[in-house]
């Protein structure tokens, strides 16, 4: 059986020599989690703009195919593996229950439900529960009369609420998180004001119909170019500024390394079946790009309100997502 050192010992020597490269040039890029993390979320966010405002339907349509599965499981890993959430079976009953019931359109309701299960299973202060799991009623009641513009709603929210819990990540004693969340919420400016958007007129309607209601004209073009945006970005969040952010060490590791990690968090099954899952999606993907992309969709519909509960129950625990995770070198 290959060791992760032989399949990823090629791209760690080019890594290495790059890292060296950049080391010389501005040491702090290396030794420094803060100006890293600013450095990268910038650029990451730059560029999401950049093909926001020129691709908008390549990254509506190819984003989730080639980044959709990775960072589904960077959630299950990130919100629920290190910090060892699936190992209390009361969450099991009250937050993964309802969470299947996502895959069979329970929408926001069964997310209300999932969050209203994390409030209930949190060990936290019983006045925050109990407005919670209130907040959680109110919610359903309103998406079980309001009906499917609820989801689409929350389609939108979701993507920035993953920009939320970046910042609340870990603890921090600088401010260059604010250079990166400034160019965001700038860039979010732009498109809403209709300043960056590009036409999409001849979208395909299972494209943008998931993402605005029929016939808002102007106002549903730029939502759907704000959602690309947001969307690109939200990937962006789960794939490489948390990570950074979670590890012990403030410099970067081997690819191997991160490999092994992944291994250890989130077990060898899930990372072969995600590995497959991606294959399938992107061969699909060869023959019908719009299908494809709502099988995805439909397939990970619950992990928008996973995102959710397990940030609810964290945060009422007082625990950052880290805390309680087995070391990560």
């Amino acid at each position: 059986m290959l060791r992760a050192e032989t399949i990823f010992s090629p791209a760690d020597r080019v890594r290495h020599a790059l890292l060296a490269t950049v080391a010389r040039a501005s040491p702090a890029l290396v030794a420094s989690r803060e100006v890293r993390v600013a450095v990268g979320a910038t650029a990451l966010v730059a560029l999401a703009f950049l093909l926001t405002a020129t691709l908008p339907l390549s990254l509506l349509l190819v984003g989730p195919i080639v980044l959709g599965v990775p960072h589904v499981v960077a959630d299950v890993r990130y919100l629920v593996a290190r910090p060892r959430l699936q190992a209390r079976p009361l969450l099991w009953a009250l937050v993964a229950a309802p969470l299947v019931w996502c895959g069979f359109g329970g929408g926001v309701r069964a997310g209300a439900v999932a969050t209203c299960g994390a409030f209930i299973a949190a060990r936290g202060v019983r006045w925050v529960r109990l407005l919670g799991i209130a907040a959680c009623a109110s919610l359903f009641v309103v998406a079980s009369r309001v009906g499917p513009v609820v989801d689409l709603v929350f389609a939108h929210f979701h993507n920035f609420a993953a920009v939320a819990i970046w910042l609340a990540w870990r603890g921090r004693a600088g401010r260059l998180h604010f250079v990166p969340l400034a160019v965001f919420a700038g860039c979010v400016l732009l498109l809403v004001a209709g300043v960056a958007t590009p036409s999409v007129a001849g979208y395909p309607y299972d494209v943008g119909g998931a993402i605005v209601p029929v016939g808002w004209g102007s106002v549903g073009a730029r939502l759907i170019v704000l959602f690309a945006f947001a969307q690109a970005v939200h990937y962006s969040v789960w794939l490489r500024f948390i990570p950074e952010e979670d590890r012990a060490r403030p410099t970067p590791r081997p690819w191997a390394a991160s490999f092994r990690a992944l291994l250890v968090d989130v077990g060898p099954w899930v990372v072969a079946t995600s590995v497959l899952a991606a294959v399938a999606l992107a061969t699909y993907a060869l023959s019908d790009l719009v299908a494809a992309r709502a099988v995805y969709l439909r397939a990970v519909v619950f992990h928008g309100h996973l995102e959710i509960a397990a940030r609810v129950l964290l945060f009422v625990e007082r625990r950052l997502p880290l805390e309680g995770a087995p070391p990560a070198s």
